[in-house]
Protein backbone atom coordinates (compact mmCIF):
# COMPACT_ATOMS: atom_id res chain seq x y z
CA UNK A 1 0.00 0.00 0.00
CA UNK A 2 1.06 3.61 -0.57
CA UNK A 3 2.43 5.34 2.53
CA UNK A 4 3.02 9.03 3.22
CA UNK A 5 6.18 10.87 4.28
CA UNK A 6 6.82 14.55 4.91
CA UNK A 7 8.25 16.73 2.15
CA UNK A 8 12.08 16.58 2.49
CA UNK A 9 13.77 19.97 2.76
CA UNK A 10 16.73 18.84 0.63
CA UNK A 11 14.70 18.47 -2.59
CA UNK A 12 15.74 21.31 -4.89
CA UNK A 13 12.54 21.60 -6.98
CA UNK A 14 14.63 22.42 -10.05
CA UNK A 15 13.45 20.77 -13.24
CA UNK A 16 15.68 17.96 -14.40
CA UNK A 17 16.64 14.31 -14.02
CA UNK A 18 19.50 12.69 -12.11
CA UNK A 19 20.58 9.04 -12.04
CA UNK A 20 23.10 8.42 -9.26
CA UNK A 21 25.97 6.00 -8.86
CA UNK A 22 24.91 2.37 -8.76
CA UNK A 23 21.64 3.05 -10.55
CA UNK A 24 20.74 1.73 -13.99
CA UNK A 25 18.46 2.91 -16.78
CA UNK A 26 17.25 1.03 -19.84
CA UNK A 27 15.14 3.19 -22.11
CA UNK A 28 13.81 3.32 -25.66
CA UNK A 29 12.23 6.36 -27.34
CA UNK A 30 9.76 6.48 -30.20
CA UNK A 31 12.45 8.01 -32.42
CA UNK A 32 14.51 4.84 -31.92
CA UNK A 33 11.69 2.32 -32.30
CA UNK A 34 9.04 3.13 -34.90
CA UNK A 35 6.63 0.52 -33.47
CA UNK A 36 6.01 2.79 -30.48
CA UNK A 37 4.54 5.53 -32.63
CA UNK A 38 1.27 3.79 -33.52
CA UNK A 39 -0.09 3.76 -29.95
CA UNK A 40 1.59 7.18 -29.41
CA UNK A 41 4.04 5.80 -26.83
CA UNK A 42 6.98 8.19 -26.60
CA UNK A 43 9.09 6.30 -24.06
CA UNK A 44 9.46 2.90 -22.40
CA UNK A 45 11.93 2.45 -19.57
CA UNK A 46 13.07 -0.04 -16.97
CA UNK A 47 15.06 1.40 -14.10
CA UNK A 48 16.82 0.57 -10.86
CA UNK A 49 17.15 3.73 -8.80
CA UNK A 50 19.31 4.42 -5.77
CA UNK A 51 18.25 6.86 -3.01
CA UNK A 52 19.92 9.87 -4.64
CA UNK A 53 18.09 9.51 -7.98
CA UNK A 54 15.41 12.06 -8.79
CA UNK A 55 13.30 13.57 -11.56
CA UNK A 56 11.14 16.69 -11.59
CA UNK A 57 8.97 18.50 -14.15
CA UNK A 58 6.57 21.34 -13.34
CA UNK A 59 4.34 20.41 -16.27
CA UNK A 60 5.27 17.11 -17.88
CA UNK A 61 4.11 16.91 -21.51
CA UNK A 62 3.41 13.17 -21.41
CA UNK A 63 0.84 10.92 -19.81
CA UNK A 64 2.66 8.47 -17.55
CA UNK A 65 2.23 4.99 -16.15
CA UNK A 66 5.01 4.09 -13.68
CA UNK A 67 4.93 0.77 -11.85
CA UNK A 68 7.02 -0.42 -8.91
CA UNK A 69 8.03 -4.08 -9.04
CA UNK A 70 10.64 -4.01 -6.28
CA UNK A 71 12.07 -1.82 -3.52
CA UNK A 72 10.63 1.58 -2.65
CA UNK A 73 10.60 5.11 -3.99
CA UNK A 74 8.58 8.31 -3.65
CA UNK A 75 6.15 10.45 -5.66
CA UNK A 76 5.07 13.96 -4.66
CA UNK A 77 1.26 14.00 -4.83
CA UNK A 78 -1.22 16.54 -3.41
CA UNK A 79 1.38 18.37 -1.35
CA UNK A 80 3.07 15.39 0.25
CA UNK A 81 5.51 12.59 -0.54
CA UNK A 82 3.88 9.19 -0.95
CA UNK A 83 5.92 6.00 -0.79
CA UNK A 84 5.58 3.53 -3.65
CA UNK A 85 6.11 -0.13 -2.74
CA UNK A 86 6.05 -3.31 -4.82
CA UNK A 87 2.82 -3.64 -6.82
CA UNK A 88 1.88 0.02 -6.85
CA UNK A 89 1.23 2.15 -9.93
CA UNK A 90 1.55 5.89 -10.47
CA UNK A 91 -0.66 7.38 -13.20
CA UNK A 92 -1.02 10.96 -14.42
CA UNK A 93 -2.33 12.76 -17.48
CA UNK A 94 -0.27 15.22 -19.59
CA UNK A 95 0.48 18.64 -18.11
CA UNK A 96 0.81 17.50 -14.49
CA UNK A 97 3.59 18.33 -12.05
CA UNK A 98 5.67 15.16 -11.62
CA UNK A 99 8.25 14.80 -8.83
CA UNK A 100 9.93 11.43 -8.28
CA UNK A 101 12.86 10.41 -6.11
CA UNK A 102 14.56 7.45 -4.47
CA UNK A 103 14.19 6.50 -0.82
CA UNK A 104 17.04 6.04 1.65
CA UNK A 105 17.89 2.40 2.25
CA UNK A 106 16.17 1.05 -0.88
CA UNK A 107 16.98 0.18 -4.47
CA UNK A 108 13.84 1.09 -6.37
CA UNK A 109 12.86 -1.11 -9.32
CA UNK A 110 10.36 0.46 -11.68
CA UNK A 111 9.06 0.49 -15.25
CA UNK A 112 7.71 3.56 -17.03
CA UNK A 113 5.54 4.01 -20.10
CA UNK A 114 4.83 7.50 -21.43
CA UNK A 115 2.23 8.57 -23.98
CA UNK A 116 2.19 11.73 -26.07
CA UNK A 117 -0.80 14.06 -26.16
CA UNK A 118 -1.61 12.51 -29.53
CA UNK A 119 -2.60 9.25 -27.83
CA UNK A 120 -6.14 7.88 -27.84
CA UNK A 121 -8.50 10.61 -26.58
CA UNK A 122 -10.66 8.24 -24.56
CA UNK A 123 -7.61 6.92 -22.77
CA UNK A 124 -6.21 10.37 -21.94
CA UNK A 125 -9.59 11.64 -20.71
CA UNK A 126 -9.94 8.66 -18.38
CA UNK A 127 -6.54 9.23 -16.76
CA UNK A 128 -6.61 10.77 -13.28
CA UNK A 129 -4.53 13.62 -11.94
CA UNK A 130 -1.36 12.25 -10.25
CA UNK A 131 -2.45 9.18 -8.31
CA UNK A 132 -0.65 6.30 -6.62
CA UNK A 133 -2.51 3.08 -5.88
CA UNK A 134 -1.98 -0.68 -5.44
CA UNK A 135 -2.33 -2.95 -8.47
CA UNK A 136 -0.88 -6.14 -9.89
CA UNK A 137 1.92 -4.81 -12.11
CA UNK A 138 3.34 -8.19 -13.17
CA UNK A 139 1.90 -8.03 -16.69
CA UNK A 140 3.42 -4.65 -17.57
CA UNK A 141 6.72 -5.45 -15.87
CA UNK A 142 7.14 -8.68 -17.86
CA UNK A 143 6.05 -7.02 -21.12
CA UNK A 144 8.70 -4.30 -20.71
CA UNK A 145 11.33 -6.84 -19.63
CA UNK A 146 10.65 -8.94 -22.73
CA UNK A 147 10.80 -5.90 -25.02
CA UNK A 148 14.31 -5.07 -23.87
CA UNK A 149 15.32 -8.72 -24.06
CA UNK A 150 14.17 -8.89 -27.68
CA UNK A 151 15.97 -5.63 -28.51
CA UNK A 152 19.20 -7.09 -27.14
CA UNK A 153 18.88 -10.42 -28.98
CA UNK A 154 17.39 -10.19 -32.47
CA UNK A 155 15.14 -7.13 -32.61
CA UNK A 156 12.80 -8.99 -34.94
CA UNK A 157 10.31 -6.49 -36.41
CA UNK A 158 7.19 -8.66 -36.07
CA UNK A 159 8.14 -9.67 -32.53
CA UNK A 160 8.69 -6.06 -31.49
CA UNK A 161 5.28 -5.15 -32.90
CA UNK A 162 3.68 -7.79 -30.64
CA UNK A 163 5.69 -6.62 -27.64
CA UNK A 164 4.66 -2.98 -28.08
CA UNK A 165 1.00 -3.94 -28.50
CA UNK A 166 1.17 -5.90 -25.26
CA UNK A 167 2.85 -3.04 -23.39
CA UNK A 168 0.12 -0.71 -24.60
CA UNK A 169 -2.63 -3.14 -23.54
CA UNK A 170 -1.09 -3.76 -20.10
CA UNK A 171 -0.65 -0.02 -19.53
CA UNK A 172 -4.27 0.63 -20.41
CA UNK A 173 -5.37 -2.01 -17.91
CA UNK A 174 -3.54 -0.08 -15.18
CA UNK A 175 -4.72 3.33 -16.36
CA UNK A 176 -8.29 2.20 -15.80
CA UNK A 177 -7.48 0.94 -12.32
CA UNK A 178 -8.28 3.73 -9.83
CA UNK A 179 -8.07 3.00 -6.10
CA UNK A 180 -11.10 1.45 -4.47
CA UNK A 181 -12.96 4.13 -2.52
CA UNK A 182 -13.61 3.21 1.10
CA UNK A 183 -17.24 4.31 1.16
CA UNK A 184 -18.06 2.32 -1.94
CA UNK A 185 -15.72 -0.59 -1.32
CA UNK A 186 -18.55 -2.95 -0.33
CA UNK A 187 -20.40 -2.18 -3.55
CA UNK A 188 -17.37 -2.79 -5.78
CA UNK A 189 -16.58 -6.01 -3.92
CA UNK A 190 -20.11 -7.27 -4.59
CA UNK A 191 -19.85 -6.37 -8.27
CA UNK A 192 -16.43 -8.00 -8.61
CA UNK A 193 -17.84 -11.17 -7.09
CA UNK A 194 -20.37 -11.39 -9.93
CA UNK A 195 -19.73 -8.91 -12.74
CA UNK A 196 -22.06 -10.83 -15.04
CA UNK A 197 -25.15 -9.66 -13.18
CA UNK A 198 -27.22 -6.80 -14.67
CA UNK A 199 -25.76 -4.06 -12.47
CA UNK A 200 -27.75 -0.93 -13.28
CA UNK A 201 -27.14 2.42 -11.58
CA UNK A 202 -30.48 1.95 -9.80
CA UNK A 203 -29.43 -1.43 -8.45
CA UNK A 204 -26.03 -0.11 -7.33
CA UNK A 205 -27.67 2.80 -5.49
CA UNK A 206 -30.11 0.45 -3.78
CA UNK A 207 -27.25 -1.80 -2.70
CA UNK A 208 -25.72 0.96 -0.55
CA UNK A 209 -29.07 2.60 0.24
CA UNK A 210 -28.51 5.99 -1.41
CA UNK A 211 -30.10 7.84 -4.30
CA UNK A 212 -28.73 7.42 -7.81
CA UNK A 213 -27.68 11.07 -7.80
CA UNK A 214 -25.80 10.68 -4.51
CA UNK A 215 -24.13 7.50 -5.77
CA UNK A 216 -22.92 9.39 -8.84
CA UNK A 217 -21.57 12.19 -6.68
CA UNK A 218 -19.77 9.81 -4.32
CA UNK A 219 -18.27 7.81 -7.13
CA UNK A 220 -17.05 10.88 -9.01
CA UNK A 221 -15.56 12.48 -5.90
CA UNK A 222 -13.67 9.34 -4.91
CA UNK A 223 -12.60 7.94 -8.30
CA UNK A 224 -12.89 10.80 -10.78
CA UNK A 225 -15.42 8.82 -12.82
CA UNK A 226 -19.06 7.73 -12.66
CA UNK A 227 -20.64 4.40 -11.58
CA UNK A 228 -21.25 3.08 -15.10
CA UNK A 229 -17.67 3.87 -16.13
CA UNK A 230 -16.21 2.14 -13.07
CA UNK A 231 -18.50 -0.84 -13.65
CA UNK A 232 -17.20 -1.03 -17.23
CA UNK A 233 -13.62 -0.99 -15.91
CA UNK A 234 -14.34 -3.91 -13.56
CA UNK A 235 -15.95 -5.89 -16.37
CA UNK A 236 -13.12 -5.24 -18.81
CA UNK A 237 -10.50 -6.16 -16.21
CA UNK A 238 -12.24 -9.47 -15.55
CA UNK A 239 -12.58 -10.05 -19.30
CA UNK A 240 -8.84 -9.50 -19.82
CA UNK A 241 -8.05 -12.01 -17.06
CA UNK A 242 -10.41 -14.60 -18.56
CA UNK A 243 -8.96 -14.15 -22.03
CA UNK A 244 -5.42 -14.59 -20.71
CA UNK A 245 -6.03 -17.43 -18.29
CA UNK A 246 -8.57 -19.66 -20.05
CA UNK A 247 -9.57 -20.83 -23.50
CA UNK A 248 -13.08 -19.35 -23.38
CA UNK A 249 -14.65 -18.13 -26.62
CA UNK A 250 -15.24 -14.39 -26.96
CA UNK A 251 -18.99 -15.08 -26.75
CA UNK A 252 -18.55 -16.91 -23.44
CA UNK A 253 -16.36 -14.19 -21.96
CA UNK A 254 -18.91 -11.58 -23.02
CA UNK A 255 -21.69 -13.38 -21.13
CA UNK A 256 -19.50 -13.94 -18.06
CA UNK A 257 -18.88 -10.20 -17.73
CA UNK A 258 -22.45 -9.10 -18.36
CA UNK A 259 -22.76 -8.53 -22.11
CA UNK A 260 -25.57 -10.13 -24.12
CA UNK A 261 -23.99 -9.06 -27.40
CA UNK A 262 -20.47 -10.26 -28.31
CA UNK A 263 -20.28 -7.36 -30.77
CA UNK A 264 -20.98 -4.77 -28.07
CA UNK A 265 -18.50 -6.51 -25.78
CA UNK A 266 -15.78 -6.53 -28.44
CA UNK A 267 -16.28 -2.81 -29.12
CA UNK A 268 -16.14 -1.98 -25.39
CA UNK A 269 -13.06 -4.14 -24.88
CA UNK A 270 -11.19 -2.55 -27.79
CA UNK A 271 -12.05 0.94 -26.55
CA UNK A 272 -10.55 0.07 -23.16
CA UNK A 273 -7.52 -2.00 -24.14
CA UNK A 274 -6.73 -0.80 -27.63
CA UNK A 275 -7.08 -4.34 -29.04
CA UNK A 276 -10.03 -6.57 -29.85
CA UNK A 277 -10.50 -9.55 -27.48
CA UNK A 278 -9.17 -11.94 -30.12
CA UNK A 279 -6.14 -9.76 -30.88
CA UNK A 280 -5.47 -9.25 -27.15
CA UNK A 281 -5.43 -13.01 -26.51
CA UNK A 282 -3.31 -13.73 -29.61
CA UNK A 283 -0.80 -11.01 -28.75
CA UNK A 284 -0.41 -12.36 -25.22
CA UNK A 285 -0.04 -15.95 -26.45
CA UNK A 286 2.39 -14.98 -29.21
CA UNK A 287 4.55 -13.02 -26.78
CA UNK A 288 4.60 -15.94 -24.35
CA UNK A 289 5.69 -18.32 -27.10
CA UNK A 290 8.36 -15.89 -28.28
CA UNK A 291 9.75 -15.50 -24.76
CA UNK A 292 9.93 -19.27 -24.32
CA UNK A 293 11.68 -19.63 -27.68
CA UNK A 294 14.24 -16.95 -26.80
CA UNK A 295 14.88 -18.58 -23.40
CA UNK A 296 15.44 -21.94 -25.10
CA UNK A 297 17.87 -20.30 -27.51
CA UNK A 298 19.79 -18.76 -24.63
CA UNK A 299 20.08 -22.15 -22.89
CA UNK A 300 21.29 -23.90 -26.04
Amino acid sequence: MAKTTKKPMEFSWLEGHYVGRGASDRAIHCSELVHLQRPAITFVGQHVWTPDCWSYARSHPCAQVIVTFGGRGRFYIDGQWQVAEKNTVFVCRPGCEVAVRGLKGYRWQLCAVMYSQGADENMLESMPTPTLYPADVTGLHMAVENLFRELSVRADTSVLEHMVALIDAESRCLIHSPPKPRRLGELWAAIEADVGQPWTVERMAEFINVSERHLGRLCHEETGTYPQAYLAYLRMRRAANLLMARDHSVETVAKLVGYDSPFAFSNAFKERHGLSPTAFRKTRQDCTQIVRLRQAEEVS
